[in-house]
Formats: C-alpha cells, sequence, structure tokens
C-alpha cells in the first residue's frame, strides 16, 4: 500500500514537472516584427551581440520627410535602421527586463521592460528610475517588415 501511495506520488510530481516544462515552453516570445502603437513604424527584436534582446527600426510608415530628405531623430540619426532598445534580459517569467529604450522624438533613453501578452501582443514599457515610474504601450506582431527601410 504505501508503495503504491509513492508511486501514485511521483506519478503526479512527474506530470506536473513534464506539463510545466509544456506550458514554459508554450509561452509567447517576444523575438520577431513588431508594429508601434501608434502604427507608425516597425520595430524587430532579436537577440543582441552580447546578451539579452535588442529592437532595431527596420520600418517607418513616412521615411521622407516633405522635401524628399530621409527623417531623423532628435540626434539627427536616420530612423530607419535605428536601434531603439537593448539589453533586455529574460527574468524566467516571460518579462524580459533590465534592458533600456530609446526616444527618437526627443533623443533620450529610459530603462526597459517588455512582455509578451500573446502571440500577437507586446507590452513595451519605458520608464525612469523604476517600472513604476512609466509609460506603457501595446505593439502589434507583424508577418515582417514590409519591404524594410529601403
Amino acid at each position: 500500500m504505501m508503495f503504491r501511495m509513492i508511486g501514485a506520488f511521483a506519478a503526479t510530481v512527474l506530470a506536473a514537472t513534464v506539463l510545466g516544462a509544456t506550458a514554459h515552453a508554450a509561452e509567447p516570445r517576444p523575438e520577431g516584427f513588431w508594429l508601434t502603437e501608434n502604427g507608425r513604424g516597425i520595430v524587430a527584436i532579436q537577440p543582441c551581440r552580447g546578451e539579452g534582446l535588442c529592437g532595431q527600426m527596420v520600418w517607418v510608415a513616412n521615411p521622407r520627410d516633405a522635401d524628399g530628405a530621409v527623417k531623423l531623430d532628435a540626434k539627427g540619426q536616420p530612423l530607419c535602421g535605428l536601434q531603439l532598445a537593448g539589453a533586455l534580459r529574460d527574468d524566467g517569467d516571460g518579462l524580459w527586463a533590465d534592458g533600456w529604450i530609446y526616444n527618437p522624438r526627443n533623443g533620450d533613453t529610459y530603462g526597459a521592460e517588455i512582455e509578451p501578452l500573446s502571440e500577437t501582443e507586446l507590452k513595451v514599457r519605458g520608464y525612469v528610475l523604476l517600472p513604476l515610474f512609466g509609460s506603457s504601450q501595446i505593439w502589434t506582431r507583424v508577418e515582417g517588415d514590409r519591404g524594410g527601410c529601403g
């Protein structure tokens, strides 16, 4: 009787471990192409050269101004190809934190974290000092870079 109880307990633990691993593997991943909340850019989230994840602007809705010049950020850099995020590290619970995000409109860099809410939605939060002191956007997954920056 005791061996049956131990065997049943072991089977339960094994099943929970396997199901837990399956559930963890099924969590949505942040890598891919994401349309920004305002719909004016696509950011590719991908592994950085070092550690963590980075984000690079790979498409801009209107890449040129009225005079035909390439649109620039607040620091005079072209928007297309601009690295917007970096050093995002997996905290193990689906949140990628302790990174940074760049705002091309004002040229400032903030702390950042990203969290896939589903296969199609990514919560992006920029903040000063602590995530509590920030704001979030919801980006939507897209199939590709719509032809890129070219």
